[in-house]
């Protein structure tokens, strides 16, 4: 008996061991997979285009990747763009309900969570909200040099921004949840009507500290916090928005969007998870704990992918670049149409391109096709008007129709030299340059200083115009410098035209871009075109009822005529855009969403 014994605790000790030292291996194991999940949670995403610290809003400019950066760092709108271009309210956020009043106003009433936060854990209440619809359309704000025409179509605003009362009369704060806005009826109808009552909240206590919001009825206003002192003024506001090293502007401390700022320099921004964020239209939740986001070089993108410092580039446009990618093991690509061009813009204030003779004339010694061929290869291809091939209405309308239609100045340097001589510009014997009552036709262009195809452009438009009798002084600035010159935050008297290329707002409202009054100059009517034929067809087109698309697209045809009869750029190319990222990348989807920005909650990242 004593024997079995034994043996019996010996094979019980023996399965014990193997069972301790199964279980350690596993926990081992698990150990390992925990830390190797815990080192993928980061991604360096990698921009062409230079950030130039616009993070809270468009008002004082816009590039793509400050469109980027804001889009991951701000969040909880009314209206939430969904996928493949529709847009709804986010029911993340609340409820909205339209009631038209007496006065042919449209008024939303918005019931908003309770349970959304910053990033600090302080709660989001409906007074944020109303506090930047008062913020951005004050004149405290406008004081800075701001646009402030986001909210132009809300009741009251003009007198709001006329400082003649300190109520917005269109704008209440019902309680701590509910808060209305009321369109005014001359916007109505309006083919996206709901963007109209598109918000995003602001943190009032950073941008405007010891301020309230408050509301006795007659609309809401900024008032001092009940026992402080606060003051809501232009110079409180130049600190907390515009200081270099703090402003909200370009260090926006305190966010509500899918990921916080946490530092940003040397062009480098760095993000991080916000862990108070409860999602997006869809409930989805960042999966990447931290984001850095640089500038990139087509030069040195594909080596940057390779040796992992950059694990995904956003809109690669060069078909150099995309054709090499394609033989890189561990590299894979993603392409989509752009909703945007490339564009020379005139000063249109500015002699001699006030002419649309020599605006057409320039058209004229502009090769696109070359240009395309040699710069794009088969990833983008001419454009005709102010559009770009990504957006709905090339289908609707049918790109053969569309090229008949606008495709008037192709490359011809006879027909540019005929529509000088039309104009007045002469060339006497013996001169390089051609002259009108006794003026030199000189064009001072800046170009961006790092651009591949700004170079191309640069040796087809030194040849054509000598050809053609027209001087070329050439201008190279980094884009925030150019940036500010072209929005006409800088005098710009000295400078004709300018090479940039823009993608569109979320939908698409040519008004802005070409509407006559005052406090549009700028940010947003940036060549100065003057013409009231061409507002008036921009208004028709957004008066168009919401969901009436053949009537949309046969108004917005017939804005583009008349605007390639003005013509205040050049229209140049549409490229289709390339995302280029890691194999290691999984479930990034750019067609599906409109920015890399929104894609990037659904992204996983799995072990290299």
């Amino acid at each position: 008996m004593r024997a079995r014994h034994s043996q019996k605790g010996g094979y019980t000790m023996t399965k014990l061991i193997r069972r301790f030292a199964c279980t350690l291996l596993a926990l081992i194991l698990l150990a390992s997979v925990g830390y190797a999940e815990k080192q993928q949670k980061e991604i360096t995403v990698g921009s062409l285009t230079q950030m130039s610290g616009n993070f809270f809003t468009d008002c004082w400019g816009n590039n793509s990747a400050d469109m980027d950066v804001r889009e991951l760092i701000h969040g909880y709108s009314t209206v939430a763009m969904f996928t493949n271009g529709h847009y709804g309210i986010d029911e993340t956020v609340g409820r909205a309900y339209p009631n038209e009043d007496e006065d042919g106003n449209m008024v939303y009433t918005f019931y908003i969570s309770s349970r959304m936060k910053w990033s600090d854990g302080t709660p989001i209440t409906a007074a944020d909200y109303v506090f930047t619809v008062l913020l951005l359309s004050s004149p405290e704000f406008a004081a800075l040099g701001a646009n402030t025409t986001d909210y132009a179509h809300i009741v009251g605003q003009d007198e709001y921004l006329a400082g003649t009362t300190d109520m917005f009369a269109g704008v209440h704060l019902i309680d701590d949840t509910t808060f209305s806005l009321a369109i005014k009826a001359e916007y109505l109808p309006s083919f996206h009507e709901l963007m109209l009552v598109r918000v995003t909240p602001s943190p009032m206590f950073v941008i405007a500290p010891d301020c309230e919001i408050r509301d006795d009825g007659e609309g809401a206003y900024i008032a001092p916090a009940e026992n402080t002192d606060g003051q809501f003024t232009k110079e409180l506001l130049r600190t907390t928005l515009l200081d270099p090293e703090t402003g909200y502007c370009s260090h926006p401390s305190v966010t509500c969007g899918a990921y916080k700022l946490v530092s940003y320099e040397d062009n480098v921004a760095v993000f991080e998870k916000n862990e108070y964020y409860r999602g997006n239209y869809e409930r989805q939740k960042p999966r990447i704990d931290r984001i850095t986001f640089k500038q990139v070089f087509n030069e040195t993108l594909l080596d940057e992918l390779k040796n992992g410092t950059v694990d995904l580039v956003n809109k690669v446009s060069s078909a150099d670049v995309i054709d090499a990618a394609k033989d890189e093991k561990g590299v894979k690509s993603r392409s989509y149409a752009r909703d945007g061009l490339a564009f020379l813009a005139f000063a249109c204030e500015n002699e001699p391109v006030s002419s649309a003779k020599v605006r057409k004339a320039i058209d004229r010694l502009v090769d696109v096709d070359a240009l395309c061929e040699e710069y794009l290869g088969g990833y983008g291809e001419p454009v005709y008007g102010y559009y770009g091939n990504g957006q709905w209405m090339i289908k609707q309308i049918g790109k053969d129709k569309l090229e008949k239609k606008l495709n008037l100045y192709p490359y011809d340097v006879d027909a540019a030299i005929a529509l000088l001589e039309e104009d007045g510009w002469l060339l006497e014997d013996g001169a390089q340059v051609r002259t009108k009552d006794g003026t030199e036709l000189v064009i001072n262009w800046v170009r961006p200083e790092v651009s591949e195809v700004a170079d191309a452009l640069e040796a087809m438009l030194t040849e054509n115009f000598a050809k053609a009798g027209i001087g070329l002084n050439v201008t190279k600035m980094t884009y925030e410098e150019l940036s500010k010159y072209y929005y006409r935050q800088e005098d710009r008297s000295e400078y004709d035209m300018f090479f940039l290329a823009s993608n569109f707002g979320l939908t698409f409202n040519a008004y802005p871009a070409v509407a006559l009054a005052p406090e549009m100059q700028g940010v947003w009517n940036t060549t100065a075109i003057a013409d009231p034929e061409l507002e008036a067809l921009a208004n028709d087109m957004n008066a168009t009822k919401n969901g009436y698309l053949d009537s949309y697209a046969e108004k917005w045809l017939a804005f583009q005529e008349k605007w390639v009869d003005d013509l205040p750029m050049v229209p140049l190319y549409s490229n289709e855009y390339s995302d280029l990222f890691s194999t290691a990348i999984e479930d990034y989807k750019p067609k599906t969403h409109y920015s890399w920005a929104s894609a990037i909650l659904y992204v996983t990242k799995t072990a290299s």
